[in-house]
């Protein structure tokens, strides 16, 4: 999996925010909110985590969670992310 091309993930009076940019821009009217963990798992897709796998073990190493419900949370979060049209 992977971020779609024209869209980044920035910081805006502590809120992680999610816009389009260039051409993608022009067609998707969104801003999308996330919380601390769901911009960790964007950071984490935009530099090269491309596996559900790859997003547990991130996951584990940086926070003290279960691997069973990062798991489920992780996979929530891709479908969301899919659902928008923000990542493939």
């Amino acid at each position: 999996m992977k971020i779609k091309e024209g869209f980044v993930l920035r910081n805006v009076g502590g809120s992680y925010l999610v816009v389009a940019t260039g051409k993608v821009g022009a067609t998707f009217k969104k801003i999308v909110e996330l919380n601390e963990t769901s911009a960790f798992l964007f950071n984490s897709i935009l530099n090269g985590a491309s596996t559900l796998d790859d997003l547990v073990n991130k996951m584990t190493l940086e926070y003290d969670v279960d691997k069973h419900q990062v798991e489920v949370d992780i996979k929530a979060f891709i479908e969301k992310m899919k659902g928008l049209d923000i990542i493939e």
